[in-house]
């Protein structure tokens, strides 16, 4: 039971890591590119707190379509035409974007911490090969079905939330990197697979004993 647990957990962790497009590497166009990237987080951030979504208008106003931003990022070198042209994957589509604030962070934990040391590259390395038979395909769906991707980006919440803590450490060895690895596994075992039956089973205990009450009285 631990060890698929533990199986699990590793294959939520490598999901989100690599449901990213290939490393930003910025150019002339950095202060105009950086402009839009703000703004974009801006519009989405509207739908997140509440507001009424009009996010293709928000955009429009700020004059960062999506053409245009592509165009700047191609200028800078942030898209490799060949590399991208399976679309957006799990991650990108959840967020509606890969320039938003999510989907850069687990960007840089990819590639500034896992990726400098052989224990990540060949985890990585190992679950791109399943990982990309699928991605596609769910990414598709998502952008096709609004519910389903606000279920997606509601689950990766907790686990985007746990890898966050590692930009913040040193994980410049093989040491650290299992550490770290080790403790953010064994923190999202809890959050997915303990913490949720654990709550299931206590709200059926006390709805049994409130009727077992009920029953007698």
């Amino acid at each position: 039971m631990v060890a698929k647990s533990n199986a699990v957990s590793l294959f939520l962790i490598g999901l989100v890591i690599i449901m990213i497009q290939p490393p930003m590497v910025y150019g002339d166009e950095k202060q105009e590119l950086d402009r839009c990237i703000d703004r974009m987080d801006y519009c989405e951030s509207r739908c997140i707190s509440g507001i009424v979504c009009q996010y293709d208008q928000c955009i429009e106003d700020y004059g960062c379509e999506e053409q245009y931003v592509k165009e700047l990022k191609e200028k800078t070198g942030m898209i490799d035409e060949q590399k991208n042209k399976g679309g957006c994957l799990i991650a990108t589509a959840a967020h509606g974007t890969e320039l938003s604030i999510q989907v850069q962070q687990l960007r840089e934990l990819r590639d500034n911490k896992l990726m400098q040391t052989d224990v990540g590259t060949s985890f990585m390395d190992s679950f791109n090969a399943v990982y990309y038979s699928f991605s596609p395909t769910i990414a598709d769906y998502q952008r096709e079905n609004p519910i389903f991707k606000e279920m997606v980006k509601t689950i990766l919440i907790p686990l985007l939330t746990t890898l966050s803590i590692l930009n913040g450490v040193e994980m410049d060895s093989e040491e650290k990197v299992l550490i770290y690895g080790v403790g953010i596994i064994i923190v999202n075992i809890g959050i997915y697979f303990i913490i949720p039956p654990t709550l299931i089973w206590k709200i059926i205990k006390i709805n049994k004993t409130k009727r077992l009450i009920t029953a007698k009285s």
